[in-house]
């Protein structure tokens, strides 16, 4: 994991790929019983934007304008 977004009820942990492919560390935390304020996570990468219902995808040259 790359870092991780703490607020008062969830820890969220954030995943940067630098290439495409799928995010076994991101989806391992999201799923284990053992941290039960994660609940989804964020994926950082240069694929299309979306949703797959435990984690947020973000296009990264979409981040920096």
């Amino acid at each position: 994991m790359d870092f991780f977004i703490r607020d008062t009820q969830n820890m969220i942990p954030v995943e940067v790929k630098a290439r495409v492919g799928a995010t076994p560390s991101l989806n391992k935390l999201i799923n284990s019983n053992s941290f039960p304020d994660i609940k989804w996570g964020i994926k950082l990468s240069h694929q299309n934007i979306g949703f797959n219902g435990k984690s947020i995808h973000f296009l990264t040259v979409a981040l920096s304008y």
